[in-house]
């Protein structure tokens, strides 16, 4: 993606948080809140790049990065920086629901078997799943409500809402859910035969241009 958008002109700038994907770190030691406030220094960064323009930036997230997506969406600072646009690929809608749906698809017996836990993990970008979650994780995740969220952004910011129709990481019920509280503003798209992970859809290439024609559309 992060090719892709820049190869048509949309300068990118692609991160992995902490003990996720490619960055450094073990995940089940860096609080949750921790990627919201990385969110924030990263857009207040590229903000200040003298090449971007800092009055059309466009934010990007996959599963729980859509989180971070959407908290950077809801933040107001005209004089620094405005949010044109914005992506989001299998967003979690409601924590609860989510936790409920990770322990049913593990089995709460087998919350101690790595090779159950790492699958999870790894579909969701971490190295391994953070099981062992403090109480401040905990409260953090039993308190997502996105799709509430959206409904409070500052602007009437364009969101590109995309799905897989056979996600069993994050369910389609949180689609429904974002569907009943979806902005005016919202686009939705499922992608049929398709899971949690993008890379292995077999419409990878359509979901990566619908991004892009969203952004250029937008930004």
């Amino acid at each position: 993606l992060a090719y892709l958008l820049a190869s048509n002109g949309i300068a990118v700038a692609r991160f992995d948080m902490a003990g996720c994907g490619n960055s450094e770190g073990i995940c089940d030691q860096i609080p949750a809140r921790t990627y919201l406030r990385n969110g924030e220094d990263i857009l207040a960064a590229v903000s200040k790049y003298p090449e971007v323009n800092a009055h059309r930036i466009g934010v990007a997230g996959v599963s729980l990065g859509c989180h971070t997506t959407i908290h950077l969406a809801s933040s107001y600072k005209p004089r620094d920086y405005t949010i044109r646009a914005i992506s989001v690929w299998a967003p979690v809608a409601d924590g609860i629901i989510l936790l409920k749906e990770i322990c049913s698809t593990i089995g709460m017996s087998n919350l101690a078997d790595s090779s159950a836990a790492d699958s999870v993990g790894k579909a969701f970008g971490f190295k391994n799943l953070p099981i062992k979650l403090c109480r401040e994780d905990i409260d953090f995740f039993l308190g997502i409500q996105d799709h509430v969220l959206m409904l409070s952004l500052p602007k009437k910011i364009p969101i590109l809402h995309q799905h897989g129709l056979k996600d069993c990481i994050v369910s389609m019920s949180h689609q429904r859910l974002f569907l009943g509280a979806a902005p005016a503003q919202m686009c939705f798209k499922i992608y049929a035969d398709t899971q949690h992970d993008i890379a292995s859809s077999p419409y990878r290439q359509q979901a990566l241009q619908d991004i892009l024609m969203h952004f250029q559309s937008n930004l």
